[in-house]
């Protein structure tokens, strides 16, 4: 999705610049995100909270109901979605979970 918002050139300075600064692949900087944070204000300044926030929609969004008070959260990604029920070894809960994908 980096790339894809990207490019590949720049998407190859990023993935660069972090291997140069702390040592970890642009998979790795995900998991440790003030790293990923510091390499892309490094080239975008303030605008890297913009791209931030592009990427992560891509990825699931966050909806308020119309009263406010009750907040539900989407994955958007599929892959994401599959990822998430995997990692759950209990049955029951992987039903549960499955059973909501595509609902807030």
């Amino acid at each position: 999705m980096i790339c894809d918002n990207l490019g590949e050139t720049t998407f190859h300075s990023i993935q660069n610049r972090l291997f140069e600064k702390y040592g970890i692949s642009i998979t790795e900087s995900i998991k440790e995100f003030p790293k990923l944070d510091s390499v892309l204000r490094e080239f975008f300044g303030a605008g890297a909270s913009g791209l931030e926030k592009k990427f992560l929609d891509g990825v699931c969004c966050m909806k308020s109901k119309q009263d406010k008070a009750e907040k539900g959260f989407t994955i958007s990604d599929p892959k994401i979605s599959q990822s998430i029920l995997k990692a759950f070894s209990d049955d029951e809960i992987s039903k549960i979970l499955n059973a909501s994908i595509g609902k807030p």
